[in-house]
This record gives C-alpha cells, sequence and structure tokens, in this order.
C-alpha cells in the first residue's frame, strides 16, 4: 500500500528530472512557451480546425519500452501497446492553452512498430458532420489525415498513429 502512495511522487521526480536534462536525445527539445496551437478554424487546403471552448495548457510524458505505456496531458491520451517500441524512450505531450484540440509529442518523428492509441477529447468543441484527427508539423502544415473514429458518450476521438509530431482535431 505505501508503495501505491509514493508512485505519483516518483513519476512526478523522473518527468521533472527528464525536463531538466536538455542535453538528452530523449528529453523534450521545447518548453512549453513554444508550442503553439493552430488557429481555431484557420483553413489548409480542405482542413479547417475544429473550434472548442478555451483550455488551459498541459504537459505530459513518461518513459516508454517495449511493454508500452500511457501518456496523459488534459484531456488527451496516447497508448503505446507493447512491442511498438524496441527500446525505452521518453515521450512527451504539449497541449498548448488555445481554442483547438491540438496536441504536439516529442521526440518528432518517432515511429512504432505497432500503432499507438490517441485519445483526443472533445468536451466543449463544436464538432463537425465529419471530423478528421490530422498529422500536421509546428507550423500548422497538414502532412497527413488520419482515420479516427469519433465515441459520442465519451467525448472523444480515437486514432492509430505510427509516428508523430502534432495532431490536431479538423474537418
Amino acid at each position: 500500500m505505501q508503495t501505491r502512495s509514493l508512485l505519483p511522487l516518483a513519476l512526478a521526480a523522473t518527468l521533472a528530472g527528464a525536463w531538466a536534462c536538455g542535453h538528452d536525445a530523449t528529453a523534450p527539445a521545447t518548453t512549453l512557451g513554444e508550442v503553439t496551437a493552430p488557429a481555431a478554424n484557420h483553413r489548409f487546403g480542405q482542413a479547417a480546425y475544429v473550434k472548442c471552448d478555451h483550455h488551459p495548457a498541459a504537459l505530459g510524458g513518461a518513459w516508454v519500452g517495449p511493454r508500452g505505456g500511457r501518456i496523459t496531458a488534459g484531456d488527451v491520451t496516447l497508448v503505446v501497446p507493447a512491442g511498438a517500441l524496441v527500446r525505452p524512450v521518453f515521450i512527451s505531450a504539449r497541449v498548448p492553452e488555445g481554442s483547438t484540440r491540438y496536441v504536439e509529442f516529442q521526440p518528432h518523428g518517432l515511429e512504432f512498430r505497432r500503432p499507438a492509441g490517441l485519445y483526443l477529447g472533445s468536451e466543449g468543441c463544436q464538432i463537425p458532420r465529419d471530423p478528421d484527427v490530422l498529422y500536421v508539423n509546428r507550423y500548422g502544415r497538414v502532412l497527413e489525415r488520419i482515420d479516427a473514429r469519433y465515441i459520442p458518450y465519451l467525448q472523444i476521438f480515437a486514432a492509430p498513429i505510427d509516428h508523430f509530431s502534432g495532431y490536431v482535431l479538423a474537418w
């Protein structure tokens, strides 16, 4: 029982140490202030970002290895299945303050051997008829549309991803 109560403290200490190690190749390379969410309803080609209620910034991160793991930042969750990675990697998730459902993962370019599950919360969002999850670079350029499923009773979008940088809810 005592071990469980110390687990959140140990996780917080690990996260703080990993963020402090800017020279470590697996540590996040930018600060939250440098990550900005794409503007709500900004059009790129045939896509516009879904407008949501304003939300605060959120951070999350964890060491994830061959056994898999979970990272949560605000209403965004990434579930990495067992076998998706061959070695431990520190994965960070940053959700900037704003009115879009945008998340940036690091390290940029990380690829999974098996798809990970991305879950974007949509509470407070104006859900259009045919929403998508888009893979975007840090400048908002759409790189790929992701086949996502909306689960209305949970108010989330679920999408399989096999690599990452940033993802945004769009239509």
